[in-house]
């Protein structure tokens, strides 16, 4: 059963997407019809949107949480990842497979003045963003608490 609004996402947008193996020609596909999912294996020739990948080792890898962005762009950049289709459903479509990989995860920091604490990074260091309301009210630098996870041991401790 997908969350609320997971749900709805897979609501708007009728697709057929697959993720295939070039070198390997396997694939597995996903058909979202007016809300619902159903998946099979194999490489359709029809399908809106076509994620290729090297070999499935390589999608695994990519499509494996914690996700590493980095590690997505190098393989687009060397040709090892490819995308086909119309560029919105090909950007839908893989929105919408990486939230499937978040939902359900709570982010943030409840603070007493009702806003939600997050973490950012910026080019000047790390900083809390606090939202209320959907809007930012404030960003302020880190202040790491006393019950705040360890930060890595330094170098003389290690």
């Amino acid at each position: 059963m997908a969350a609320p609004g997971y749900r709805e996402r897979l609501k708007e947008t009728n697709l057929t997407g697959q993720f295939i193996a070039r070198d390997e020609e396997i694939g597995r596909w996903f058909k979202i019809q007016d809300g619902r999912v159903t998946s099979g294996s194999g490489v359709l020739k029809n399908a809106d949107v076509t994620v290729a990948f090297k070999n499935a080792a390589l999608g695994a890898g990519l499509l494996t949480p914690p996700i590493n962005w980095l590690d997505q762009i190098n393989a687009q950049k060397e040709f090892q990842l490819t995308v086909q289709g119309d560029d919105g459903l090909a950007n839908w479509f893989a929105q919408t497979v990486m939230m499937a990989q978040t939902i359900g995860l709570k982010y943030g920091t409840p603070m007493p003045d009702g806003s939600m604490r997050y973490c950012n990074m910026t080019n000047g260091g790390p900083v809390f963003i606090y939202v209320k309301d959907g809007k930012i009210v404030r960003m302020t630098p880190i202040d790491l608490a006393d019950d705040d996870g360890a930060s890595s041991p330094s170098r003389r401790e290690a």
